[in-house]
């Protein structure tokens, strides 16, 4: 799973449609900006709890498996790449 897009992620996308568009519609989808923008917003109160359960549940996979933070990956892929990481 990547997080270019939030679109590829179905549940979030899902359940973050209306979100996305109240809070982050300035947001041009692609590089993890939607996501990121959602992640933001996820102490807003008008933030709903279906998007913010999803906002943390990718979150917990990020965390866990940094391979999914596809923006981070590329920023750090010179030094991934010098120790050997994968």
């Amino acid at each position: 799973m990547q997080s270019d897009d939030y679109h590829l992620d179905r549940a979030l996308s899902y359940a973050c449609r209306d979100d996305r568009e109240r809070l982050c519609s300035q947001v041009q989808s692609g590089n993890g900006r939607v996501y990121r923008c959602l992640y933001e917003q996820k102490f807003n109160t008008m933030l709903s709890s279906a998007c913010r359960k999803e906002v943390q549940r990718r979150q917990s996979l990020v965390v866990a498996n940094v391979q999914v933070d596809a923006p981070l990956i590329r920023a750090c892929k010179s030094v991934i790449i010098q120790h050997q990481c994968s």
